[in-house]
């Protein structure tokens, strides 16, 4: 994960038009979508080392939506999910979001995991990933969360605790 100025600054050194790219590691995707920007052609390479969380973000960076059909594809996919099947109780859940927007999530991501075909559907995931994922969990779906790393938000003991004592 690095800023997107530095594989821009390289490419736009070293480059010749219409030359390819190779990003044997691609990761989140950050020096094919420079190359993209710069109207190179490339090729991404993901490991299996690679999380599903930088394979779903380095996705969303190749595809072409408008902010509008993205907001209509989100309308869509509520659409899909009445109610959530498990929407999570604990202390955190009660205090890091309200009741009505937590199940909004819950069936954004129920609906997302059963279908996340066409280009929309990819950014909508990407967003939603990028900005709220969680843990991965083998016995229950982590659902949306702050328990990402410590330069996106704090653990969620930290996060109850400053939440209570600010109402």
């Amino acid at each position: 994960m690095y800023p997107l100025d530095f594989p821009l600054r390289l490419l736009q050194k070293k480059s010749q038009p219409k030359e390819w790219v190779l990003d044997p590691f691609c990761g989140r995707g950050t020096t094919n979508f420079a190359a993209r920007l710069l109207g190179l052609p490339s090729i991404g390479i993901d490991g299996i080392d690679s999380s599903p969380i930088a394979v779903a973000i380095a996705t969303a960076k190749l595809v072409r939506v408008s902010a509008i059909s993205v907001v209509k594809a989100a309308t869509t996919v509520l659409s899909e999910v009445e109610e959530p099947r498990d929407v999570p109780k604990n202390e955190f859940w009660h205090w890091a979001f309200h009741e009505d927007t937590l199940k909004e999530l819950c069936r954004l991501r129920e609906a997302l995991m059963t279908n996340c075909g066409g280009p929309e559907r990819i950014i909508l995931r990407a967003i939603i990933l990028g900005a709220l994922h969680g843990p991965v969990s083998k016995s229950k779906p982590s659902y949306f969360s702050n328990q990402s790393p410590r330069t996106f938000a704090p653990k969620p003991a930290y996060a109850v605790r400053f939440w209570k004592y600010r109402g």
